[in-house]
């Protein structure tokens, strides 16, 4: 069960590839109906991977210009972290949508400083990609 695994906040994406993999085959939903398993995946493997790290925020209060940079490099690179979390979310939505999406919709972005809300942003475009 995912609920018995003890995750990290930052996995490596070779374990989100795994994820995405499993998420992918028909007989996977069983799995997301176990009560918990929906809001721990995105609690703890998405949400935590599309944050702005802490490295990331010092970066950006030194040269706001060079996190921008680097961030859409990263971005546009098929492996890195976010990208491959956001798909991992896709994949989420796409298999249990309405759960999924009202889950996320619950979530209190508004006591959370600016690097969760970056993150949520995130999360919201692919929501109205979806959409």
């Amino acid at each position: 069960s995912l609920l018995e695994l003890s995750i990290k906040w930052r996995i490596p994406t070779s374990h989100m590839f795994f994820m995405m993999m499993v998420l992918e085959k028909d007989d996977c939903c069983k799995v997301l109906e176990e009560k918990g398993t929906v809001r721990k995946v995105i609690k703890d493997v998405v949400v935590e991977n599309i944050q702005v790290t802490a490295e990331e925020k010092t970066l950006f209060w030194k040269d706001f210009r060079k996190f921008i940079t680097q961030d859409m490099e990263d971005s546009s690179h098929p492996k890195s972290r976010r990208r491959v979390v956001l798909q991992l979310f896709r994949i989420l939505i796409s298999k249990g949508s309405p759960r999924v999406i009202e889950l996320f919709k619950t979530e209190n972005w508004s006591s959370r400083g600016w690097r969760k809300k970056e993150g949520g942003i995130r999360l919201s475009c692919v929501l109205a990609e979806m959409d």
